[in-house]
């Protein structure tokens, strides 16, 4: 996010602090409409997540390759009703 401020990341955490979300996916709109290109909302933007679930994958993260292999793997690795979205 561009010009990311304390009370962004404050409301990206409340979620999963609150127990409402495991992960949250804070996604960069095009414009002040909200509107976004679909791909973006899994391939872009900050992203919270758990720590514990995370550390057992670091060494398949590392070995992920082209653009967004990262966030591909990572996708994976959570249902949809886990993951709370930010446009």
């Amino acid at each position: 996010m561009i010009n990311l401020t304390s009370g962004h990341i404050e409301k990206m955490i409340s979620p999963i602090l609150e127990g409402e979300a495991r992960v949250v996916f804070a996604v960069p709109t095009q414009n002040k409409t909200g509107k976004y290109w679909r791909h973006e909302v899994f391939l872009a933007g900050e992203r919270i997540y758990p720590r514990d679930a995370l550390l057992p994958h670091v060494s398949k993260l590392s070995r992920t390759k082209g653009v967004g292999g990262s966030e591909v793997y990572l996708n994976t690795l959570f249902r949809r009703k886990e993951i709370k979205l930010f446009h």
